[in-house]
């Protein structure tokens, strides 16, 4: 899970914003800017790891894939990225 969130902070400042959510997703900031500000922290930028985490869950894993048995979380979400999103780190 902290994998994918790093590769959704594009900026590197601990938080993604729903501009760089949407960027690593492809899919259009109105169809999900309302859902990801909901999680937003008031007092924070962005979501933060854990908001990210609370996010994920919630949805039920229909955007960022399901958490592989055992692991700290998703693995699919970093398959379903274009190449050039998967490999910054």
């Amino acid at each position: 899970m902290r994998e994918a969130f790093r590769v959704f902070d594009k900026d590197g400042d601990g938080f993604i914003s729903a501009a760089e959510l949407c960027l690593g997703l492809s899919v259009d900031r109105d169809e999900i800017g309302c859902t990801v500000a909901a999680y937003i922290s008031l007092d924070r930028a962005g979501l933060a790891f854990d908001d990210f985490e609370v996010l994920h869950h919630s949805l039920g894993d229909a955007l960022f894939g399901a958490a592989a048995p055992g692991d700290e979380g998703p693995t699919a979400p970093l398959e379903r990225l274009p190449e050039e999103h998967r490999s910054r780190r």
